[in-house]
């Protein structure tokens, strides 16, 4: 088994952003678009499936670059200050258990300390709440004199111990010790797990939680703590971080929307769609099932010099997407509309989008494979109709074999540019690229 840790030297400063499985790809040419010099640490093949995928990037960046630029990306849904990654992560409770515990247990103090120096960082932007009386006593500063002794390094910038690691063999990087304030930091421990493994995310976290307090004495306080443990376990992967965006701040796909509906689209995962959209200045772009509008509100808000169009049949999903829509008016001004029509009917002239985009109900949580069987064939000729030559669609979905008899009736007029799967919420999707083809 291998620990990964982040370290600050050469000033950098180690993160790990989460995303939707099968988006890591657009997640790191998201990244180095905001923050050009961010670096991404790969630790999983890039030739992995949907299945192996961690729906997790690490990223380092110099330490004077502003903190705040991460809270711009569009395609995580969360950002952790790292602080390591374990691999050969054991299915059996017998074993993956004692495994969490010891391990982070002998973590070296160093590397929680480079951590908790990000989140104060994070921690500064969030404006203060008012206080109720001038005499309500200010919070401690927080200590961050936890080590002194320099941790070993690889070529790649990580603090690397490998083989057999266990809390002896991590001992001569740093050990373990009581923050300087007896009273130190205060944690709760949350965990999200997908695998095979035979215990649950909850005794993850309540064992990450005694391997934190075994290697920095922090104490537990699941209402009022200073900050969240956060534990992403993936197949053989866990990663360890503290979170950036849990208190005074929402998580990052919670945003632009203040009505939903049944089965509302991640806006991480709308901002992929769109991005593989290839979508230029002058657009004219339009989802017909769009539920409470989140592809099109997130298309407006990120290409502002783009015209979106929304619709959807039900007069319920019309009303929220309209109320997100006010929403978003109130915020920013923008090119988008919203209209109510069956879509196997759109009522737009042949030819005249350059992109229809769309969430396709599944069969899962909306409708089920008997009625999209009907409904496939007559919606996506529709959406094929109403492009341009060479404008494309792009839509979600979980009905694959559907899809391809669908595109292999169509013939010659649409081409398949390119698939890739998405984890939607535990639901295994595809995106599906086409291109409307000259005859």
């Amino acid at each position: 088994m291998s620990v990964t840790f982040g370290t600050n030297q050469a000033a950098r400063d180690w993160f790990f952003l989460t995303c939707p499985a099968g988006l890591e790809f657009i997640a790191e040419r998201e990244l180095s678009e905001i923050i050009p010099s961010a670096v991404v640490f790969r630790a999983v093949s890039t030739s992995a499936t949907v299945e192996e995928t961690p729906g997790a990037v690490i990223f380092h960046v110099p330490s004077d670059s502003p903190i705040e630029l991460v809270y711009k990306l569009r395609c995580a849904d969360n950002v952790f200050a790292f602080v390591a990654l374990l691999s050969d992560v054991p299915e059996k409770v017998d074993e993956g258990l004692p495994y969490f515990e010891n391990v982070v247990g002998a973590f070296p103090v160093r590397a929680w300390e480079f951590a908790v120096e990000l989140w104060k960082k994070a921690e500064a932007l969030v404006p203060p709440k008012p206080q109720a009386d001038s005499s309500t006593p200010t919070k401690q500063t927080i200590p961050l004199s936890l080590s002194t002794s320099p941790p070993s390094q690889d070529n790649s910038g990580a603090i690397v111990a490998d083989s057999n690691v266990t809390a002896s063999s991590l001992e001569h990087l740093s050990p373990p010790q009581v923050l300087h304030n007896p009273t130190s930091l205060s944690f709760r421990g949350t965990c999200v797990r997908e695998g095979t493994h035979n215990y649950t995310s909850t005794q993850i976290a309540a064992n990450v939680g005694a391997g934190v307090i075994a290697s920095v004495k922090w104490k537990v306080n699941l209402k009022f703590f200073d900050v969240e443990v956060y534990t992403h376990v993936i197949q053989a992967y866990a990663w360890i971080g503290l979170s950036l965006t849990h208190r005074g701040r929402k998580a990052l796909f919670k945003r632009n929307r203040v009505a939903l509906g049944r089965t509302s689209l991640k806006p991480s995962i709308a901002y992929g769609m769109l991005r593989a959209a290839s979508i230029t200045d002058g657009d004219f772009v339009c989802d017909p099932m769009c539920g409470c509008g989140t592809i099109p509100i997130e298309g407006a808000i990120q290409w502002p010099r783009t015209v979106f169009l929304g619709a959807d049949i039900e007069g319920l999903s019309v009303e929220k997407a309209a109320e997100n829509q006010a929403n978003l008016r109130a915020i920013t001004s923008h090119n988008l509309e919203i209209a109510r029509w069956d879509a196997t009917r759109i009522p737009l002239r042949t030819g005249s989008l350059d992109i229809v985009l769309s969430d396709m109900p599944y069969g899962v949580r909306c409708g089920n494979n008997r009625i999209n069987r009907k409904l496939y064939p007559a919606v996506i000729r529709e959406f094929i109709r109403v492009v341009r030559p060479e404008g494309r669609v792009i839509f979600l979905t979980s009905e694959r074999a559907l899809v391809k008899s669908v595109l292999d009736s169509l013939g010659p007029i649409v081409r398949l540019v390119s698939e890739f799967k998405v984890d939607n919420s535990g639901i295994s999707t595809s995106v599906y690229v086409l291109t409307k083809q000259k005859l």
